[in-house]
């Protein structure tokens, strides 16, 4: 009897509650606009990162050239065509390193040898007076 007088008097309103046409469902002509704004979000979002990523794997190319190139220069440091391609290789690195803000995660270390390195490379391009 109880039971009976439940689903008399309270299943009405849990329809109520899960009907589509009540009118405190959202709009969603303006559901599916913000949609559409959000996936653009994500959209956008994964192309900065997709870009960043091969930014960061040309930057880890460019370490492992520029390590390679310091193994073979302390095989041959009278090699001055090598140690010409070694500071150009480390400026290009710490140009990559600062315009990508990685800095901060270096190792102080390496960053100082690269700024050593850089800074040949500038006095030998730099114009002769």
């Amino acid at each position: 009897m109880l039971r009976n007088l439940f689903a008399i008097c309270l299943l009405p309103l849990f329809a109520f509650a899960v009907n589509p046409t009540t009118s405190e469902l959202p709009n969603f002509s303006q559901l599916n606009q913000n949609t559409k704004q959000e996936l653009a979000l994500i959209d956008n979002l994964i192309e900065v990162t997709e870009k960043n990523l091969a930014r960061q794997r040309k930057l880890k190319r460019e370490i492992n050239e520029y390590i390679a190139l310091q193994e073979r220069y302390m095989k041959n440091t009278n090699d001055k065509d090598l140690g010409f391609q070694l500071v150009k290789s480390a400026k290009e690195v710490l140009e990559g390193i600062k315009d990508q803000n990685l800095t901060q995660i270096m190792d102080a270390q390496f960053m100082s040898e690269l700024a050593f390195f850089s800074s040949i490379a500038d006095k030998w391009n730099s114009p002769r007076l």
